[in-house]
């Protein structure tokens, strides 16, 4: 086993791997029979005989039978028909195909490339009509006729990283995760694995290749170098709105404090003097709120594997303006005993000149590039519709630091509200190409993946999944 360590690793069981060549049998995904011509060549006393036509018909699922440290070789079996311009021979042939795994990027598949056809029993049936030499060539002449059959010569077995675009992003190929030629290795008789590795910035730790299958179809294995590396190109290019409007009401419902403080600069005394006495203001507050508004702006998130649990940082950029606001039921009245106070005059004699209610902005605050940071961030890793792994955030703490003059209580009410409303607005984190493709080319084949276990390991995400056929 090779001790070279990748960024992102895929293994695949032998039995998904037999699972998917029946099945592209039974469901006639591939050819089953193919026709053609070969030329021999043969000495002039035998040209008779050196155009051969054939028709061949596999007569059974291929299957996997052993994988060893280089090789993969797979049992067969067909029906051979053989016809000249003197003769015609049926033939029945068994054996192993002995193939090297390799990764068709072009693709995405996982594909067996046929290095030699082994021949186990060959059995001609009926009477031998072909001339004694040229039976004793039929081993190499069935040979090369099965290794002129193309969906012979290289056999789609599992698509693998089905797509290397990630969401939120431009159309392009630059745009797209660069991924390295996959590298096969045959781990175990039970296991082939891929190794990727990709071209960004962010190096991390990476990961080597061991069997983590634990029995199921496929296991992806992503280290803390692909998500750095991924998060990196993906932030760097994504559409992904990075900086957001910020606007919001909060209502305030016990306002007995802003009151008291507001009391403080009181109103009333203003008419008076300007008017000697004889104008007062009568008012009542209706209605006490704060409205806001402003920008953040978003840091490039950075997301740990570490033992047991994930682990998200981010910060971000505030600018904040607030407006205390209120809505009063104010009275104008013309007092007739002007500068003498009320309660020195036997009989209420103020008049109302004019009532109505009025908006007013009672105080504005503001809060200037404001740098803070998520703490305590509640995240979780999830596949999504293009087999993708993304990382969801679905929470997190911000020490604003609002120290407003409002009430305590108000400007951590505040701080919540800015809070939810950033976490709306903030992204889902793809750390994976797409494990596998929804199609597997040349076959018509499609596939679904049905997540069992995501282990958290220090420097590593596994992710053990089995693979459904979609009918």
């Amino acid at each position: 086993m090779s001790d070279k360590s990748y960024d992102l690793i895929i293994e695949v069981s032998e039995e998904f791997l037999n699972r998917t060549l029946e099945k592209s049998y039974n469901d006639d995904a591939i050819p089953k029979t193919f026709e053609g011509s070969y030329t021999l060549d043969l000495p002039k006393i035998m040209q008779d005989y050196r155009k051969i036509e054939y028709s061949l018909t596999l007569t059974k699922p291929l299957v996997i039978d052993a994988l060893t440290k280089k090789t993969v070789q797979i049992k067969f079996g067909v029906n051979l028909n053989l016809v000249t311009r003197l003769t015609k021979q049926r033939t029945r042939v068994k054996g192993h195909i002995i193939a090297a795994p390799v990764y068709n990027r072009g693709k995405h598949l996982l594909e067996l490339n046929v290095n030699h056809f082994q021949l186990d029993n060959l059995k001609i049936l009926g009477n031998v009509s072909l001339p004694l030499q040229l039976t004793y060539w039929i081993d190499d002449i069935i040979k090369d006729l099965l290794g002129n059959v193309e969906v012979l010569s290289n056999i789609p077995v599992s698509p693998i990283v089905g797509d290397i675009t990630l969401p939120e992003m431009p159309e392009g190929r630059i745009y797209q995760i660069p991924l390295g030629i996959g590298n096969v290795e045959i781990l175990n008789e039970e296991t082939l694995a891929l190794g990727f590795d990709i071209f960004s910035e962010g190096e991390g730790s990476k990961t080597a290749f061991i069997d983590l299958s634990r029995g199921n179809d496929i296991a992806l294995v992503l280290s803390q170098s692909a998500v750095n590396k991924i998060i990196n190109h993906w932030w760097k290019y994504t559409t992904h709105p990075k900086s957001e409007f910020l606007k919001g009401r909060m209502r305030i419902d016990k306002v007995d404090n802003l009151i008291d403080y507001i009391s403080n600069f009181s109103v009333e005394a203003f008419p008076k003097l300007a008017t000697l006495g004889f104008i007062e203001i009568d008012w009542d507050f209706i209605d006490v709120w704060l409205d806001y508004e402003g920008s953040i702006s978003l840091g490039k998130p950075q997301v740990l594997l570490n033992e047991g649990y994930l682990e998200v940082d981010g910060n971000a950029i505030i600018d904040l303006t607030g407006y205390l606001r209120a809505e009063l039921e104010v009275g104008l009245e013309f007092d007739t005993s002007g500068p003498i106070p009320d309660f020195l005059t036997p009989l209420r004699d103020d008049r109302v000149v004019k009532a109505g209610r009025r908006r007013i902005d009672l105080m504005r605050f503001d809060k200037r590039r404001a740098q803070v940071d998520l703490v305590d961030v509640d995240a979780s890793v999830e596949i999504g519709p293009e087999k993708r792994m993304l990382v969801r955030i679905h929470g997190f703490d911000m020490d604003l630091g609002i120290d407003w003059r409002l009430p305590r209580r108000l400007n951590k009410a505040l701080e919540k509200r800015i809070e939810r409303e950033i976490n709306t607005k903030f992204p889902i984190i793809p750390v994976s190409p797409s494990i596998i493709s929804q199609q597997m080319e040349g076959t018509g084949l499609s596939f679904d993946i049905d997540v069992v276990k995501i282990l958290h390991n220090r420097g590593e995400l596994v992710v053990h999944s089995d693979i459904r056929y979609k009918e």
